[in-house]
């Protein structure tokens, strides 16, 4: 049975990095946005146009399915609402790490990136969902 780490928390809190740094190179990681890049949607493609959700969900869960036949190790990255995760988590007997950062930090890191607005409305949205103040 594989070790399956989900890793979650808002959008530019340093998930892909903490995977990174704690990830051996035989490890699997499972990242929503490396498969919209591996699927050859433009980046950030999937929040614009819905449709692709479905395609993109369905590669998501092929690969979670083949990943944690196995017994490696598997990372899972997710930046989806605490209940979604806890859910994941407990169905693929996984640990859950959570990765933020301060507001004012994660809109800096947003403002840094090739999409700032829409980093911004995502990680706000991640905010008012945990009932966090975005003021």
């Amino acid at each position: 049975m594989a070790t399956v780490h989900v890793v979650c928390g808002p959008p530019c809190a340093g998930k892909s990095t903490y995977v990174t740094e704690h990830s051996a190179p035989d490890d699997t990681v499972l990242d929503w946005d490396g498969i919209v890049t591996d699927l050859g949607f433009p980046p950030r493609q999937h929040h614009v146009d819905k449709s692709l959700l479905p395609i993109v969900m369905d590669e998501w869960r092929r690969r979670l399915a083949a990943a944690t036949a196995g017994d490696g190790v598997v990372w899972v990255i997710r930046a989806k609402p605490r209940r979604e995760v806890i859910a994941l988590a407990r169905s693929l007997k996984a640990d859950v790490i959570e990765i933020t950062a301060p507001l004012p930090v994660l809109l800096e890191r947003a403002a840094a990136r090739p999409y700032p607005a829409e980093h911004r409305r995502l990680i706000l949205a991640w905010h008012r969902r945990r009932g966090r103040n975005t003021q």
